[in-house]
């Protein structure tokens, strides 16, 4: 931990020294030691209390208020009433939260203002809008020029799906790229791959996101709170954000001198997953601490179907079980920190682990030998993978006079093994077996942040980003290179608040890059294992990088329901190192990827505009959007074939002028107290300008309808229940590109029901069944990776949580 500290100050030092020069920076470190003196001196404290009521006037208990910028937590007594000691003067942003109620947020200035009076409204939203973690200036959505998606934890232990991302596809304009039902990627409005953001704890996931068949790598029961926002987020989240962002918040701290432990137990039948999920956290006097463990084993997963038609052979699927698509995973993580009236600091290490297998037939030609029943559903044979994602992330925040300095730092280390028989084109015996592919990719990150108070109506946001990734690559197949990619990126945010009605926000970023790539290698040996002579598949080259982004928004108020919000910017994306120098077969894919070095900066501008009406019983979002750009960088299919046996088709990695536009609309009614109405849906159209063809792997138009019913149970034990039926839809999608497979519509139902199980507000015990695909439909997913072998998804699917907390 010693020597990973050092790495990180030496990289900020160098990163600076090299952007602002030394002159600067001795300037710069005098202004902060001048403010922290001031800060230090400035011991005054006071206290923030007040009562949390209901709209009929009723206190109401157990309601967790939180102070955004310090994390300090309090909860609700008996009356409904809170304090908050020792807090110093400055500017604050509180939110009030309680399951069944809206959240609350406000601004608070010490010491204008120290007594507060709270109303909370029930209500049964999933989506909820306090305040946005991953809003720049941690703004409402109100006040944000673009809508954020705010996912909390009891959608999760509601809806819970095979991965994080199956999880998320109820979320209009969400979708998920599949590997069968164990590997899923984020797609937001039809940008997918590296033009997706994903952070864990302030920091970006970094593992190889370029594959198709790779995925998020985060263990999804640890995750408590998300944040979607989509369209362009590059400002603050780096290139990589031009189509959104997938924010992972850290979970709420408890209130002082709290402890507790939650248990998952998990069941789903379609694969007969069996698992568990136990984690522990406390808070003594501001040290705080979380622990987590997960632990999941699954079998192959069943297919209503007992056969399947590729390339004019039909070949069987035995009971009904894609064989060979087991696997399990195993991860941990651990927290602690301090939560103070300063600030806080915090340190979270995780390990993730998942070793599956890979459809037989995803690998080369599938025939039917390859495909007979071995005697095991829960074994992992030839191909598979094997991947572990080692993160240590450190957050710190801290308090000068009235603003706040942020500091995100991370180091991950993601190492992905792929085993597969040689094929024969390797000719003999190769001295690594079956490994086919070693990559191992180190990644440094360090986030700086300083937040400017300047008065009521005004906001600013200075922030500089950087990172470094060295990735190793091994095993006797070749996609991509030994690399170096270094990246810096500087900010500048502001909002601009002139009345209650209106909001401003504009933003501005530069960024550089510079990438190094060794030149890769393919050896043959013989059937002794002996060299016979080695292929070279790329040559050396270094790229430098760089451009800039912008964008201005607005969000008005024409009447206390209604708002408007519209938000423009020019937006770009830097080449990846796989986009320009990727040269072969990948595993599971079953296709061969080659780069493009002479590949140039991804950039385009893009619009929203969104009009939003709330209130008591009615909820209503429409968001029309369109992305225009210049090059678009994508993986295109070809009509080729590498001439070497079982490799597969030829993707080549290309730039196109290319335009998206589309809309979400998405609809709450409650219909009564207990029944509410939840319908929304959601559309892309995405168009290659240079070919006058649709761009690949396009969600198709879908719709998604659910009622719930969920009320009180007057028992002094049994708190609550619910139940839901909802429906999906999905139109075939024939809009595809050249090469690209065309899928047929399809119409999903779901059935879910749970029980809550403790005194009033004390969930101790919650059990969640769904029923997943009910009617046992056969359907292919426009979206899968298996749709080239005709291969329908996964039948009908019980999924059981039992989740206790003590």
């Amino acid at each position: 931990m010693y020597f990973l500290q050092q790495y990180i100050n030496s990289y900020i030092t160098y990163i600076c020294l090299k952007t602002l020069g030394k002159t600067k920076i001795r300037h710069i470190a005098n202004v902060l030691v001048f403010l922290l003196s001031i800060d230090a001196h400035s011991q005054a404290v006071y206290s923030i209390g007040g009562i949390v009521l209901t709209t009929d006037g009723k206190p109401i208990p157990n309601v967790v208020l939180h102070i955004h910028e310090n994390m300090l937590a309090v909860q609700t007594d008996s009356t409904g009433k809170f304090i908050f000691n020792h807090i110093k003067p400055g500017h604050y942003h509180l939110h009030a939260e309680l399951l069944g109620y809206k959240s609350y947020e406000t601004h608070i200035d010490l010491p204008e203002l120290t007594y507060l009076y709270i109303t909370l409204y029930q209500t049964t939203k999933y989506l909820d809008e306090v305040v946005i973690e991953s809003a720049p200036l941690k703004t409402t959505n109100a006040q944000n020029s673009f809508k954020t998606d705010k996912i909390t934890q009891q959608y999760f232990e509601r809806n819970s799906s095979n991965t994080l991302m199956n999880t998320l596809e109820m979320i209009p304009g969400i979708s998920a790229i599949n590997m069968g039902i164990g590997v899923s990627k984020p797609v937001i409005r039809g940008l997918s791959m590296s033009n997706i953001a994903v952070t864990d704890n302030g920091i970006k996931q970094e593992g190889q996101q370029w594959g198709s068949d790779h995925g998020l790598e985060i263990d999804q029961y640890s995750v408590d709170e998300v944040e979607i926002l989509k369209g362009p987020s590059a400002l603050m989240y780096g290139s990589d954000a031009i189509g959104g962002v997938i924010n992972i918040i850290q979970p709420k701290i408890l209130h002082s001198n709290v402890y507790e432990t939650k248990i998952m137990g998990i069941y789903r039948s379609n694969n007969d997953t069996y698992g568990v999920s136990a984690g522990a956290n406390g808070n003594k006097n501001g040290n705080i601490f979380r622990v987590r463990l997960t632990g999941l084993q699954y079998a192959d997963y069943k297919v209503p179907a007992a056969q399947f038609n590729y390339n004019r052979y039909t070949l069987p699927i035995y009971e009904g079980r894609l064989k060979n698509t087991a696997g399990n995973e195993v991860n941990a993580s651990v927290m602690c920190g301090l939560n103070r009236s300063w600030g806080y600091s915090h340190l979270t290490v995780s390990n993730y682990h998942q070793n599956t297998g890979i459809f037989a037939g995803a690998a080369g030609i599938p025939r039917s030998y390859q495909l007979t029943h071995d005697g095991n559903f829960r074994d992992i044979s030839l191909p598979n993978q094997n991947v572990n994602h080692f993160k240590i992330i450190i957050n710190n925040s801290l308090k000068i006079r009235h603003n706040w300095l942020t500091h995100d730092a991370g180091y991950q280390y993601n190492l992905r093994n792929e085993y597969s028989k040689p094929e024969a084109f390797l000719i003999g015996l190769h001295p690594l077996g079956n490994l086919a592919l070693n990559l191992r990719l180190h990644t440094f990150t360090n986030n700086i942040r300083y937040f400017i108070n300047i008065n009521e109506k005004i906001e600013v946001l200075t922030g500089l980003q950087t990172s470094q990734q060295i990735n190793n690559t091994n095993g006797y197949e070749y996609v991509i290179p030994n690399f170096l990619n270094i990246q810096t990126g500087a900010y500048f945010i502001a909002k601009y608040k002139p009345n209650i009605r209106l909001t401003y926000n504009f933003g501005i970023r530069y960024d550089a890059g510079y990438a190094y790539m060794q030149a890769g290698k393919v050896n043959y040996y013989d059937n002794v294992g002996t060299l016979l002579n080695t292929e070279i598949r790329s040559y050396a080259f270094s790229r430098l990088y760089h451009n800039w982004a912008s964008a201005v928004g607005l969000s008005y108020f024409i009447h206390s329901q209604v708002n408007i919000k519209i938000n423009i910017g020019k937006s770009f994306r830097l080449p990846t190192p796989q986009e320009l120098s990727a040269n072969g077969y990948h595993h599971g894919t079953f296709r061969y990827e080659k780069g493009d070095s002479s590949l140039s900066p991804m950039s385009g501008y893009q619009a929203d505009v969104g009009l939003y009406y709330d209130n008591k019983k009615y909820n209503s979002g429409f968001t029309p959007f369109f992305n225009y750009f210049a090059n678009y960088i994508y993986s295109k299919a070809t009509a080729s074939f590498v001439n070497k046996l079982d490799v597969g088709q030829l993707y080549q990695f290309s730039q196109s002028e290319a335009y998206f536009w589309g809309a979400e609309w998405q609809n709450e009614y409650y219909i009564h107290k207990h029944f509410t109405l939840r319908a929304n849906t959601d559309y892309v159209y995405a168009h290659n300008l240079s070919t006058g063809l649709p761009l690949p792997f396009i969600p198709p138009f879908s719709v998604f309808a659910e009622v719930e019913y969920s009320t009180p149970i007057a028992t002094k034990y049994l708190h609550k229940c619910y139940a839901k039926y909802s429906i999906s839809a999905y139109e075939s999608q024939q809009r595809v590109d050249r090469n690209e497979k065309p899928t047929q519509g399809y119409i999903l139902m779901h059935l879910g029901l749970g029980i809550y199980v403790g005194k009033q507000y004390k969930d101790r015990i919650g059990i969640h069944l769904q029923i997943q695909n009910l009617a046992d439909v056969l359907y292919i997913n426009h979206l899968s990776r298996y749709k080239l072998l005709n291969l329908p998804e996964q039948g009908r699917n019980v999924v059981f949580n039992i989740v206790v907390k003590m």
